[in-house]
């Protein structure tokens, strides 16, 4: 059994349609669905039988008193344990929109329309913000929910299927590299609770993340909302306060950080809560009992957040991205995730979400995938001799109107930077540098596109890849 709360009537509506949008492409139909209006008290919106699994969907406020604020934190804590007692799930899916992070958002960029996901809850009392608010439900401490390590596999897994069907939201839409799905076991949810004003967002949602960056500055802010840790306490207090439900936070995000007013309207929070349907029906309709029943990973025993950064530089030169084609950890070591995305300026970021445990057998793979060079940051090295994980994949950019891929781009994590965590870098081949980029009518102006990549001094994990392009008769 799996329980998913959508918060607000206004996100349930969009991911129902989602939901059935999906079921045209081979998702199983609900088995029950009488409730799809949330007219009935206390019955589901859908009912789904997939895999060996039951599916309910619920409205968190369709559960609330008439009358009370869709909004206020304390009804929703006072409805929702009952219901996850009586259908005792193996896991809690909770849905609500969101505000993205500064952990999260390059500067100058916007993941409007992308989905994360994680499992740590963090709270803050926000009623000085929100004086009148009939809320007064009490903030709890930072806590995670040892989501099974399958469901994060599981994510993995359908994240290119699910990307490719995410919708680019009406206001400030992240761009083509960015809008994407994400999922790690350090991304918290930040709560501002006892809200029911929205004005009073503007002053709650940065005091609520400073202070959580002022108490847990290691661990990473993905989304600011008031739900998913009300949830996680729902959970708490259902099972007698004990981790018996695994709670997974699902955050669409409908605006930047500290740009609610700007970016969100009715057809920002549409497109935000029918993405929202798009990743979790997805993952419905992959996942199995097995996955279920998994144990969880405690976060910090084997599974860290890995980032690195690309500053690409060329005259002309925009929307750089990257594609991960193949990956190599170390035997036993953990693969949660992998992302990437680039901000205005063309700054590149991997996050990759993995163990950290250096071995000979990496090392080796990422050498005989860089033929063509590598280098190491804050190193002497010629080249790693033990690396936690590697991959390889394709970098892409826009030019004069048309989009350039080149495959072959290698890099990897290791321990040659004093004792730190280093990054390196390396090409498989310098061939497939020639390419023609096609013009109006028949005529197409060949050219020479030139990548060289380095380390960045001083740093373990700053590389500079520079893209030149030259007509291909250049006396280069």
């Amino acid at each position: 059994m799996v329980d998913i709360f959508v918060n607000k009537k206004f996100e349930v509506e969009p991911f129902i349609d989602a939901l059935q949008w999906l079921e045209s492409k081979g998702l199983p139909s609900p088995v029950k669905k009488e409730n799809m209006d949330g007219k009935k008290p206390g019955v589901p919106r859908l009912e789904y039988f997939i895999n060996g699994n039951y599916f309910n969907v619920w409205c968190i406020e369709d559960l609330m008193d008439n009358g009370t604020s869709g909004s206020n934190s304390q009804e929703k804590f006072r409805v929702l344990p009952e219901y996850i007692r009586t259908d005792n799930p193996h896991l809690i899916i909770s849905v609500s929109t969101a505000e993205s992070t500064p952990d999260v958002q390059p500067e100058d960029t916007s993941l409007n329309g992308s989905v994360l996901m994680g499992e740590m809850f963090y709270q803050l009392d926000a009623k000085q913000y929100d004086p009148t608010s009939p809320s007064n439900l009490e903030a709890q401490p930072l806590a995670e929910s040892f989501v099974q390590w399958q469901i994060y596999r599981l994510i993995q897994q359908c994240t290119p299927s699910i990307n490719k069907l995410l919708v680019c939201p009406k206001h400030v839409g992240a761009s083509r590299h960015a809008l994407c799905c994400a999922a790690s076991r350090e991304f918290t949810s930040i709560g501002v609770i006892n809200i029911v004003h929205y004005d009073a967002y503007a002053k709650a949602d940065p005091a609520a993340y400073e202070a959580f960056k002022k108490e847990n500055p290691d661990l990473v802010a993905a989304s600011i909302e008031t739900t998913h840790g009300i949830v996680k306490m729902s959970a708490a207090e259902a099972a007698g306060g004990k981790h018996r439900y695994p709670v997974l936070f699902v955050s669409p995000i409908t605006d930047r950080y500290l740009h609610f007013d700007d970016d969100v309207d009715e057809a920002q929070n549409y497109t935000a809560g029918y993405n929202a349907g798009i990743a979790v029906g997805v993952l419905m309709e992959n996942m199995t009992y097995s996955d279920l029943v998994s144990s969880p990973s405690p976060r910090f025993a084997d599974s860290h957040t890995n980032a690195a950064h690309i500053w690409v530089k060329g005259e002309g030169i925009s929307n750089v991205g990257y594609v991960l084609k193949e990956k190599k950890i170390t035997t036993d070591q953990p693969w949660n995730s992998f992302h990437a995305s680039s901000s205005k300026n063309n700054l590149l970021t991997f996050v990759v979400e993995a163990g950290r445990k250096g071995s000979s057998d990496v090392a080796e793979w990422f050498i005989e995938h860089s033929a063509a060079g590598m280098a190491g940051c804050d190193t002497c090295d010629a080249e790693p001799d033990n690396l936690n994980f590697a991959f390889t994949g394709e970098i892409s950019f826009d030019y004069g109107g048309h989009t350039y891929t080149y495959g072959g781009y290698t890099f990897g994590q290791g321990h040659n930077a004093r004792s730190r965590n280093n990054w390196w870098a390396g090409l498989a081949s310098t061939a497939g540098q020639e390419i023609e980029i096609p013009c109006e009518g028949e005529e197409k102006a060949a050219i020479s596109v030139k990548l060289f990549i380095k380390a960045c001094g001083g740093t373990e994990n700053e590389f500079e890849l520079q893209i030149t392009v030259l007509p291909a008769n250049a006396d280069i």
